[in-house]
């Protein structure tokens, strides 16, 4: 951030709202999906409850989180931007002068590793808990099947991501395409579809009429529209997306 308002690369170069003329609906499209990737964490909820000493404490954990995120990521991204304007690199890093771009990656490298690690984790527990459903027993040993399913896991995991990397070199592209796909679903459709089935008998009539006020059906719409919402994000950032591949 003190680089780049030093070199000030794109001053003067930015807007509040961006004119029609400079971008177009699935370029808004991808940007969108890239601040829903930022927040696509909740996949990582159940398992990081599951591992805490005291689980009624997440939701005070997750405030916390969030707050100091939003935070961070919002005047960070002021900065950025009013100074590396419309043009900013993506990653950000990329807008700083060559030097300060060498340190800040640098710096970087473990936390970029740590975020990757985090993930791989996560989704290599869900497998290995998904392969041994039928034989819980193998998780809690030690043993050669064990150990090396679990290495197989890991190691095939993270040779899909380095081919899906390989495969899409533009990285705000892959970043897009990744939370069109996955993150979508996860951060907003889901969530509406869950709560859409959860309240299904009383919206259909089949349910306590009683329990069918006002404030539930604004949030019958608000979650139909979310649905919606990520319905055209998907479709048009992938649609988007493979087109500029091919």
């Amino acid at each position: 951030m003190i680089g780049i308002g030093i070199a000030r690369p794109g001053i003067g170069n930015s807007y509040a709202v961006v004119p029609p003329q400079l971008t177009s609906f699935t370029n808004g499209a991808m940007a969108v999906s890239n601040i829903v990737i930022a927040y696509n964490g909740h996949i990582a909820y159940p398992t990081i409850i599951s591992e805490m000493k005291h689980p009624r404490d997440f939701p005070k954990a997750l405030v916390l989180l969030e707050s100091v995120t939003i935070t961070f990521y919002v005047v960070v991204a002021v900065v950025i931007y009013y100074f590396a304007g419309q043009d900013v690199a993506s990653p950000a890093l990329g807008s700083a002068s060559t030097l300060v771009r060498k340190i800040a990656f640098g710096i970087a490298i473990p936390t970029i590793i740590v975020a990757g690690v985090i993930m791989a984790l996560i989704a290599a527990k869900n497998v290995y808990s998904h392969v041994w459903a039928k034989q819980p027993r193998v998780m809690s040993e030690k043993d050669l099947k064990a150990r090396g399913s679990w290495c197989a896991i890991i190691a095939a995991l993270w040779v899909i991501a380095w081919l899906i990397a390989a495969a899409i070199p533009v990285f705000s592209q892959l970043i897009a395409l990744i939370g069109a796909l996955f993150g979508t679903w996860f951060c907003l459709g889901f969530c509406a579809m869950l709560w859409l089935a959860m309240n299904w008998e009383v919206l259909t009539k089949r349910g306590d009429r009683r329990k069918l006020g006002w404030r539930k059906v604004g949030l019958a719409v608000v979650n139909v529209v979310i649905l919606g919402m990520s319905a055209t994000l998907v479709s048009s950032v992938t649609t988007t997306s493979m087109l500029r591949l091919c």
